[in-house]
């Protein structure tokens, strides 16, 4: 039997829907929005869309520091791209800018584009075809780190 990787175990989904992991999508291409955000609620994400960088950057920056605990952005984008979404959202200033999980989808996954995405300060990357499993497992990871580093700095400055 095939298991599905989830952000919210299923005992824990059934009595509360909703869960504690909210993801902001940015991609340009509707069939390949639908398809992401698909996954991540079959994984029992809250997600949030935009359309392309400059909306993403935008939507990141209306809400509340911590809101989103990632950002899964498509790299080549109208507008604004995603690698320069991702370098105005860390050069923002806000209190989650510099630690919240920038993950870029891509169809290109050489050696120069991820050096690219590297130096725009994103965390991450995943490939275009989206794998599920694998969306949700990088989201996971790069999450978790950011909450035990969150969690040691508060212990240590308190």
């Amino acid at each position: 039997m095939r298991r599905r990787a989830r952000f919210v175990p299923k005992k824990k989904r059934a009595k509360n829907r909703s869960s504690d992991i909210t993801v902001l999508v940015v991609e340009d291409n509707d069939l390949n929005l639908e398809i992401a955000e698909f996954m991540l609620k079959t994984a029992g994400a809250n997600v949030v869309t935009a359309k392309n960088g400059e909306e993403g950057v935008k939507c990141f920056l209306s809400k509340t520091p911590g809101f989103f605990d990632a950002v899964v952005m498509d790299v080549m984008m109208p507008v604004k791209d995603g690698l320069e979404a991702a370098r105005e959202i860390r050069l923002s200033g806000r209190a989650d800018a510099a630690s919240v999980p920038i993950i870029a989808m891509t169809a290109n996954a050489f050696y120069d584009d991820e050096e690219r995405i590297k130096e725009a300060g994103m965390s991450g990357c995943v490939t275009k075809p989206l794998d599920a499993k694998k969306l949700v497992k990088t989201i996971v990871s790069f999450v978790k780190k950011r909450r035990r580093r969150r969690l040691v700095t508060k212990y240590e400055y308190s």
